[in-house]
């Protein structure tokens, strides 16, 4: 996609407005700044350089969103966008570029346009002016009025590769070349990212890889705890460090159930893609501690924990019963 449409900006065949579709953090935003940096790069006119250059000031002023011919629109905390917000656009639109040949304007989270709205850039798109280039950003298209997405070329994200995701981030991203020094981080990163590259930039940040990690440790530790080697004294140690907030405990609980899926499947010898460790052979020799008849009983025993906390109810209890049920079965 990014070779196409780096082909008619090349060609002068880019078309007016785009509309990017996907999931939350699969690199709709990513996507539409490249865009604009490609069209802003003082590099732009050069048919044989790579575009943009992330080099430039235009490219840096364009990634730190202080280009004055790119406009960001979102709902400023709103459910949904309203007309206010387009006639912002409409009221620019028309206006010469500052310091370009085209001026960009990216509509986030477009999928919330109140009809009202729509029909207001409807009426932008219909007459679109000259260089200016609009970028839809949504979850589902579907949300969007027909007349406006047939005013529009649609971009659909795909997930990338682990393999794919890690060279991009290494090949664009000093920050992911700091983290590679360190291949557990940045194998929690990729199995964190899941494919989106725009979590991916987001997991980079070091506050919230830090959260990601520490919240692996309890997982790494209460796993840990799950063979058969240990007592109930370490089961009963690892569980009581699980946090007592109700939303922390349900992502905790979550991310453990990711845990023991992987290993149920690989003591099950299935060749699936995990989703919890990002080395398979150090998890095969995790899974292969335990039986996977436990492994199923412990998992279902966390699937209504995890039901329970869901439900409101008491924290405490819920860890309690959780370490109980679980010790009923070491037992057996």
């Amino acid at each position: 996609t990014k070779l196409r449409i780096g082909e008619n900006i090349v060609n002068s065949t880019l078309a007016h407005a785009y509309i990017i579709e996907g999931p939350d953090g699969s690199g709709k935003m990513t996507l539409a700044l490249e865009i604009a940096s490609s069209l802003f790069c003082e590099h732009s006119h050069n048919p044989n350089f790579s575009l943009p250059c992330h080099s430039c000031e235009k490219c840096r002023k364009t990634a730190s969103l202080n280009m004055p011919d790119l406009t960001v629109i979102d709902g400023n905390g709103k459910a949904n966008i309203g007309i206010n917000h387009i006639r912002i656009l409409k009221d620019d639109v028309y206006l010469s570029p500052s310091e370009n040949e085209y001026k960009v304007y990216i509509i986030k989270d477009s999928h919330t346009m109140t009809t009202q709205a729509q029909n207001a850039l409807l009426k932008v798109l219909e007459e679109p002016p000259i260089n200016v280039l609009i970028i839809l950003l949504c979850n589902n298209s579907q949300n969007l009025l027909a007349t406006v997405k047939s005013r529009a070329q649609t971009i659909r994200m795909q997930l990338f590769s682990a393999s794919d995701l890690q060279s991009y981030l290494l090949s664009h991203l000093k920050a992911a070349n700091e983290l590679y020094k360190s291949k557990e981080k940045f194998g929690v990163l990729l199995e964190g990212a899941k494919g989106r590259i725009g979590e991916a930039l987001n997991l980079l940040n070091q506050q919230k890889l830090s959260e990601i990690l520490s919240e692996r440790e309890i997982i790494d530790g209460i796993i840990y705890s799950l063979t058969d080697r240990f007592s109930f004294s370490s089961l009963f140690d690892a569980f009581s460090v699980l946090p007592q907030k109700r939303t922390e405990l349900s992502s905790c609980l979550a991310l453990l159930l990711s845990a023991l899926r992987d290993l149920i499947l690989l003591k099950r010898d299935v060749e699936v893609p995990l989703i919890y460790y990002y080395d398979r052979d150090a998890a095969t020799e995790i899974a292969l501690k335990s039986s996977l008849d436990r492994l199923y009983k412990i998992n279902t025993i966390v699937q209504d924990s995890l039901k329970s906390v869901v439900s409101n109810a008491n924290i405490q209890t819920v860890i309690t019963s959780l370490i109980t049920d679980i010790k009923k079965i070491r037992r057996k």
